[in-house]
């Protein structure tokens, strides 16, 4: 199990640091449903292979899979990380990296959004030790929003 709260933290601070990321986040106009999001949190909390962990000012969550092509071969990728505060964020980033660390992995990879932040955010990784491995693109093909 890999979920923690930080600061005195409440799953409330999660969920409202969760609604924060979404709004800004590049799935904004899909509703947010926020009593899935709280079982995919507790879920990945009480999971051997998923990290949960917040304070007031931070949230992350990841899983540990492994890779397509290399069963054996096990990486820690990053679902959720957000972070009104960049050194609540780097510690968060820590945490993860030490929990997937003891957990074996080979790895771990973090994405960032396409954003006015992501010059700063590129920064950061290059200053942990993080290589650039891919660049993800979208393309809207049908939405409807009363489906979703």
């Amino acid at each position: 199990m890999a979920g923690f709260a930080k600061d005195g933290a409440t799953m409330k601070d999660a969920l409202d640091l969760a609604r924060a990321f979404h709004a800004l986040g590049v799935w904004s106009h899909a509703p947010l449903d926020i009593e899935a999001v709280q079982a995919t949190f507790e879920q990945q909390a009480e999971s051997e292979t998923g990290f949960l962990a917040y304070s007031r000012q931070a949230l992350i969550m990841g899983i540990i899979a492994p890779v397509w092509f290399s069963p054996g071969t096990n990486i820690g990728i990053e679902l959720i990380w957000y972070s009104r505060k960049p050194a609540d964020g780097q510690a968060m980033r820590r945490a993860f990296e030490e929990w997937a660390t003891a957990k074996g992995v080979s790895e771990v990879q973090f994405s960032c959004m396409a954003n006015e932040h992501e010059a700063g955010v590129r920064r950061l990784f290059r200053q942990a030790g993080f290589e650039p491995i891919e660049i993800g693109f979208r393309k809207t093909v049908a939405w409807d929003s009363q489906q979703h």
